[in-house]
């Protein structure tokens, strides 16, 4: 009896030992995961800037490049979302509309 509750002992101890171990990270692990988490966040960011310079300013003379660089990257972090469109503003002579405060105190 004493020898099958020492091996049943045995067992649970190992099992308990090797799930713990494959949930524990070494430092090397760590690092590791860190440094591709920031390689991935910087890529991101790249993108995402290339995307805003081509939508803010399609024909300067860095599109070609950002262009380049962008397609380059985009297999690496997808394709980054344009950047919102800016409502356009109103030209200076345009009527106010009817029930605004500004048509009212003409």
């Amino acid at each position: 009896m004493l020898k099958s509750f020492q091996s049943v002992l045995l067992a649970a101890l190992l099992c308990l030992g090797f799930a713990s171990c494959g949930q524990q990270k070494t430092a090397a692990q760590k690092r590791a995961e860190q440094e591709k988490l920031w390689r991935a966040d910087k890529l991101q960011r790249s993108a995402k800037f290339y995307q805003i310079l081509l939508d803010k300013y399609p024909d300067s003379k860095n599109a070609a490049e950002a262009r380049q660089s962008l397609s380059g990257l985009t297999p690496l972090v997808g394709t980054p979302k344009p950047s919102p469109a800016k409502p356009a503003a109103k030209p200076a002579g345009t009527p106010k509309p009817a029930g605004s405060a500004a048509a009212q105190k003409h």
